[in-house]
């Protein structure tokens, strides 16, 4: 949503700005995460996994896990005012999407 003066605004979800993870789902298919700022504002963004490619990735020194990464996910988000009201709603088809690393433990947390 543009300012008065017609340039874009900067929406900031952050641990630094207070923003919490609110849900967390992660699947074969899609990646699901909802967010909240400390303002009330709300982000949900949905990942929709597509074809991908293992890539290695460092342990260490060493090239020795595999990573499953995309270049062609599409994702979709909505973000709402503290009301409800949908500010922005949108969907992005040519997205990066990596799902790596402690999942479950990220799982537990939300």
């Amino acid at each position: 949503m543009p300012r008065p003066d017609g340039q874009p605004t900067l929406h900031r979800f952050a641990t630094y700005t207070g923003a919490r993870t609110t849900r967390l789902a992660v699947d074969d298919e899609r990646v699901h995460w909802s967010l909240r700022a400390r303002t009330g504002q709300r982000l949900e963004i949905s990942a929709e996994r597509r074809r991908g490619g293992l890539l290695h990735a460092p342990v260490r020194t060493q090239m020795h896990r595999r990573v499953e990464e995309t270049l062609d996910a599409r994702i979709h988000l909505t973000l709402t005012d503290p009301a409800g009201q949908v500010l922005l709603e949108d969907c992005g088809e040519v997205a990066g999407l990596e799902v790596h690393g402690d999942i479950d433990g990220l799982l537990a947390m939300s």
